[in-house]
Order: structure tokens, then C-alpha cells, then sequence
């Protein structure tokens, strides 16, 4: 920092320092960010109206760290006061000020929060809904941690609200960033992202191919019972991950992961009791209670009739005899309710198709980008102006 303020002193006399100086400052964007908390020392040894582009850059970068330290701060106090409902408003407020287009913002992470803490999810969601596709760090004074938190405390919210898709989705993300080394937050987002997967597929899952190799490396030392309930899932056995569960019952419980843990298993049976549907017209309770180790036919029963009533399976249970016979599906997919549902996922894909093409018509007239590609049109010139040459010789 010492020499980005030598070169304010040494480039604030005339026009053409002063381009130079800007140069200079733009490219200690990073520097001057991450001085946030001494930046008002550095500015009582400026003098403003001879020093103004170099007080500019310091009073911008401060700025940011304001709007970082409000919406931490606002967070903090309210939860502190067991009152984390009431910085809802104000911090999505503050979203929707402070955001261009569709980036993150510093009150991005601390909304979430504070919708976590007072279990009000109902502003959260209308903000999660929205896709992120930018963050602008040097803009926001957004740094990596608060980014991971955004979307650790946004995949929680859509797993409580059984929204395991979008939940997995939101881990991934996390897992995926650039990284050199593994942070607890990507630990605790990986945990979680292998049972929101498989409540949402049904199938194991395996990392993003954008993980970083040492993000993957330390993940396989630091979750063991995890992996070995990926391994017992995939194996489609029941009674080992029910064993498994009990012995680390402790470490899953720690996490906050137990109840993701034994729906995780319920999953399981429900599946294998689905694939029976395909197999079997009829069986016995009996066999169905055997085969996946529930312990008695009134269990076997219970599981069954309550997929029977989420629509999970079609079928009927004959008491009497102890017997399960399963039917087709009886949806004809003509109703009202498959149209209005139909409709619905087709707008949505209208509407990420646009979002994609508004962001690649930006992308298009990006500076940076136009210059990337005017650089790699002219080596490809050059290069087949060079492949011609040779043919010719």
C-alpha cells in the first residue's frame, strides 16, 4: 500500500501523470480492497484537492466496505437480540439497490442468514429464484467467503424446504469453485450435496468435473462415513446403511445431516419397493418386510400405504390375505393440472434462454473480450495466411 501511495504522490501534478496514475490505480483495485479497514489513515495523508483521483479510489474502495459492513453488521445485531426477522426487509431492500442486473451482493449471504435463523423463507426464495451470474468483488467488496455462505445457506433453505434439486444445485456451485484449498464451507456443502443428490435423483453422486484436484484429494480424507454411505447406497443396501448410520450417528447428528441421513434410506426402500412394480403383480407383505429388512409386516405396510398416498406407487393391500397387488399408473396426462404444470417448465426454459442470450449479447461487447477476440482472429489469420505460404512452396 505504501507504494500505491508514493505513486499518487508522484503522478497528481498534470494530465498526463494523472492517465498514468489511473492505469496504475485501476490495476491495484485488488490492493486497495483489501486495506478496508485502514483506508482512512491513508486518506488523512491526501490532501484532496491535490491528490482528488488518488482520494477517489480510496473513498470508492471505502464505500464498498461500508455496504459490506452494514449488511454483516445488521445481521449480527438482530440475531443477536433474538430478533433476526426484523433485518429481512431492509437487507432485501438493500438488494435491490445495490444490484445490477444479476450479481451478488454483500446483503446477499446475510439475508439468507437471518431467513435460516428465523426459519422465513418466504423473501429468501423470491431472491434464490433469481440465477447469479456475476459477482463483481472489485464493484461490491464481495470476497470468497461470503460468496461460498450465499450459496451454503441458500442450498439449507431449498433442502428444509424439500427442494433437493435446487438444493444440489446450490452445493455444487460451491464445490465447483476455484479453489487451493478446502474451506469447512465446502466441506459442509459437499456433505450435504450427497444427500440432497440422491433425494433428488435417487442415484449416487459423483463431484463436478471443475472440482479443484485438492478440493477432491482432502474431501476423500476428511469424509469417510459419507463415502462409505455413497458406497452402501449404491449397493442398494439397506440394512448396511441403516448400521452404518447408527455407529456415526454422532457425526451425522454433529453435522445436521441425520434426518437428510435416514430419509436418505427411506429413499432407498421406497425405490426398491417401486422396482418390485416391474417385477411382481402381486407379494406378500411378508417378503416385502424380508427383502428390505422393515422388521414386520405392519412396517412393510405402513411404507406402502404411505406411497400410496404421496402417489409414489399404484397399488392395493389386501389385508386378509397379507398380499400386495400393484397397478399402472392411472394418470391419463390430459388434466388441467399436467397443462398448468407443462406450461410452467416451458416458460422456464423461455425465460433461462433469454437470460443466456441477454448475457452473451453483454459478453459480446465486453472490452476485454472483444479485444481476446480480435487477437485470436489475427493469430488464425496469420496462421493460415502462413499454411498457404508453404502450399504455395
Amino acid at each position: 500500500m505504501e507504494q500505491v501511495l508514493n505513486i499518487i504522490f508522484q503522478n497528481s501534478n498534470n494530465k498526463e501523470s494523472l492517465q498514468h496514475l489511473f492505469e496504475f490505480l485501476k490495476k491495484k483495485e485488488k490492493i486497495i480492497n483489501e486495506q478496508k479497514n485502514n483506508l482512512d489513515l491513508y486518506l488523512e495523508q491526501l490532501h484532496n484537492g491535490h491528490h482528488t483521483l488518488g482520494c477517489l479510489f480510496l473513498l470508492a474502495a471505502k464505500a464498498q466496505a461500508k455496504n459490506y459492513f452494514l449488511c454483516k453488521r445488521l445481521a449480527e445485531i438482530c440475531i443477536e437480540n433474538s430478533v433476526p426477522q426484523a433485518a429481512i426487509l431492509p437487507l432485501y431492500q438493500s438488494i435491490q439497490k445495490l444490484q445490477k442486473t444479476s450479481e451478488l451482493t454483500p446483503a446477499h449471504p446475510y439475508l439468507m442468514l437471518v431467513s435460516l435463523c428465523s426459519k422465513n423463507f418466504s423473501v429468501a426464495t423470491k431472491v434464490l429464484e433469481e440465477e447469479v451470474f456475476e459477482i463483481e468483488s472489485k464493484r461490491t467488496g464481495l470476497n470468497i467467503k461470503e460468496v461460498l455462505l450465499y450459496f451454503y445457506y441458500g442450498g439449507l433453505i431449498w433442502a428444509i424446504l424439500k427442494q433437493y434439486d435446487r438444493a444440489t444445485h446450490f452445493f455444487e456451485l460451491n464445490i465447483s469453485f476455484p479453489a487451493n484449498i478446502l474451506s469447512r464451507i465446502v466441506l459442509e456443502s459437499y456433505k450435504k450435496f450427497i444427500f440432497t443428490s440422491i433425494l433428488s435423483t435417487g442415484k449416487v453422486p459423483v463431484l463436478p468435473s471443475q472440482t479443484s484436484h485438492v478440493v477432491e484429494k482432502n474431501l476423500r480424507q476428511f469424509c469417510g462415513p459419507y463415502l462409505k454411505f455413497k458406497q452402501f447406497f449404491e449397493n442398494s443396501n439397506s440394512l448396511e446403511l441403516n448400521e452404518l448410520v447408527v455407529k456415526f450417528n454422532d457425526v451425522f447428528g454433529k453435522d445436521n445431516n441425520l434426518g437428510l441421513a435416514k430419509l436418505c434410506i427411506q429413499n432407498l426402500l421406497k425405490r426398491g419397493i417401486q422396482r418390485l412394480t416391474k417385477t411382481y403383480i402381486t407379494l406378500s407383505l411378508e417378503f416385502v418386510a424380508e427383502k428390505f429388512g422393515l422388521g414386520s409386516v405392519i412396517n412393510a405396510e405402513f411404507y406402502i400405504l404411505d406411497m400410496i398416498e404421496k402417489g409414489e406407487v399404484f397399488a392395493k393391500i389386501d389385508q386378509k390375505k397379507g398380499e400386495i397387488s400393484f397397478h399402472d399408473d392411472p394418470e391419463t396426462y390430459q388434466s388441467s393440472k399436467v397443462g398448468i404444470r407443462m406450461d410452467k417448465e416451458i416458460q422456464e426454459v423461455i425465460d433461462l434462454s433469454n437470460q443466456i442470450k441477454h448475457l452473451d449479447e453483454r459478453i459480446m461487447v465486453y472490452p476485454n473480450y472483444i479485444m481476446k477476440k480480435m487477437k485470436e482472429d489475427y493469430h488464425s489469420q496469420k496462421k493460415s495466411e502462413e499454411m498457404n505460404e508453404k502450399k504455395m512452396n
